[in-house]
């Protein structure tokens, strides 16, 4: 496993979605989409039902998004060297801030 290296806080009004009714996003985090069978980043707003996530027990189809509370901090990851991680169980990723 990777480590850690800074937890990045931003304060702000941040809106997000709910994928799957569980995992709580923003719109412009970059994840791990597989697509017409070949692997793409895809920020989350522009993912659509039955697209299906890189996760780590095997692949999760998208089968909800719904628009979720707005939030006023978010944290982002900068996590050596690849800056992917497993978030709420699917591949996700952070350009370096």
């Amino acid at each position: 496993s990777n480590s850690v290296l800074f937890v990045y806080e931003h304060k702000g009004d941040y809106e997000t979605l709910v994928l799957n009714g569980r995992l709580v996003v923003t719109p412009v985090h970059s994840m791990r989409v597989m697509r017409d069978g070949t692997g793409v980043w895809i920020h989350a707003g522009d993912l659509v039902v039955g697209d299906i996530l890189v996760g780590v027990d095997g692949p999760e189809p998208i089968t909800s998004i719904e628009q979720g509370e707005t939030l006023p901090t978010v944290y982002n990851l900068e996590v050596f060297s690849s800056h992917t991680y497993f978030a709420g169980g699917v591949l996700v990723h952070n350009p370096k801030e």
